[in-house]
């Protein structure tokens, strides 16, 4: 073999060296800068992912807290109409309060609660009429509806606080304990 031969053989195997260590540099950089682009793009969608469940569930603890007051705020009024279904005065003033509460609030009532508090106002608002139709007539029928409408103003609080499902009652204690503790009360 002469010099040139060797000499070509060793510069073919140092570009074939460099070849690969050149090739397999940029085959590295070229995947290490895909990774990275994908990494971004993970951490971009997650990111937005995370901020859109904050948001949601900021949405939902306000409206959570909205629910509680309007429940709240029911309840009060529902108690209210007990002591006062026999004062004309009060009895005006609180259908008025009651009127102005459902506009700003009955979409936040759960499905029970709007519909006790509902038939509870209408009760509310026309047991005068069932009083004096019954008053008048004395009948079975009559009586019945004037018992039922006093029995669900009675017990519309419960109705509301059993339909928003608390554990507010404290350890172990049931509806049927607050039903009991509710109608010793004084109202």
């Amino acid at each position: 073999m002469d010099l040139i031969t060797i000499i070509f053989y060793v510069l073919l195997i140092g570009f074939m060296i460099w070849m690969k260590t050149s090739i397999k540099s940029t085959v590295e950089y070229s995947v290490k800068h895909e990774f990275d682009v994908r990494l971004q793009e993970i951490q971009l969608n997650f990111n937005k992912e995370a901020e859109a469940r904050e948001r949601k569930d900021k949405f939902r603890l306000a409206a959570l807290d909205e629910r509680l007051k309007a429940h709240q705020q029911a309840y009060g009024l529902s108690v209210r109409f007990t002591s006062s279904l026999f004062d004309e005065k009060q009895k005006i003033s609180l259908l008025q309060e009651c009127r102005i509460f459902w506009d700003l609030n009955c979409l936040y009532l759960t499905t029970g609660a709007r519909n006790a508090f509902r038939k509870a106002y209408f009760d509310y608002m026309h047991y005068d009429l069932y009083l004096s139709v019954w008053q008048e007539a004395h009948s079975t029928e009559n009586k019945t509806k004037l018992q039922e409408a006093f029995d669900h103003i009675r017990n519309t609080p419960l109705l509301i606080a059993r339909s928003i499902d608390l554990e507010s009652m404290g350890d172990g204690a049931s509806i049927e304990e607050l039903k009991k503790d509710f109608s010793g009360a004084a109202i």
